[in-house]
């Protein structure tokens, strides 16, 4: 199995737990944050679906200067359009991997702002570090759900809240 291939399947398995995430954020709590610096609960659902336009972005290009192109997700209004956001951009994704060969992901991509490069690396290291990115997005909405009180699905098994429901 090639690189990509194995890629692939690992990519889709974890797509499956961030589905799950994702559709547990609460609909009433969209513009909540623990601290004015942080992002809202909508905010980091749409960040987290971005992501996948970014594995898309790294494998269709060699470079993207920030300075001239936007890649922000848009506004979610509901769970529901953070859902739909994540699984079009996950189809993005999918429809790009299974079109890369592992000689493709040897090529180096660059990341810079009006000039200065701030990420320099193959899009082998660029595809490894999205899925880190978004598995460390994920963890940040897992407090998020604890900090007011909101079911936290079980990601590797059962969560406490799983395990309260099964002993009742």
């Amino acid at each position: 199995m090639s690189f990509i291939e194995a890629y692939i399947v690992e990519f889709e398995h974890e797509a499956a737990r961030t589905r799950k995430l994702l559709k547990a954020i609460p609909n009433e709590q969209l513009e909540w944050q623990p601290h004015e610096k942080s992002m809202t609960f909508a905010r980091l659902g749409m960040h987290i679906g971005n992501l996948n336009r970014w594995i898309h972005t790294g494998l269709t290009t060699t470079e993207i200067d920030f300075s001239t192109v936007n890649l922000k997700a848009p506004q979610a209004e509901s769970t529901a359009d953070i859902v739909a956001f994540f699984e079009q951009s996950l189809e993005q994704a999918i429809s790009q991997l299974k079109k890369t060969t592992d000689e493709e992901l040897q090529v180096v991509w660059k990341a810079t702002a009006g000039g200065k490069v701030f990420m320099e690396t193959t899009r082998k290291n660029l595809l490894k570090n999205e899925v880190k990115h978004i598995v460390h997005h994920r963890g940040q909405l897992t407090v998020f759900f604890r900090m007011v009180d909101a079911y936290v699905p079980g990601l590797f098994g059962p969560s406490a809240d799983d395990r309260a429901k099964q002993s009742v």
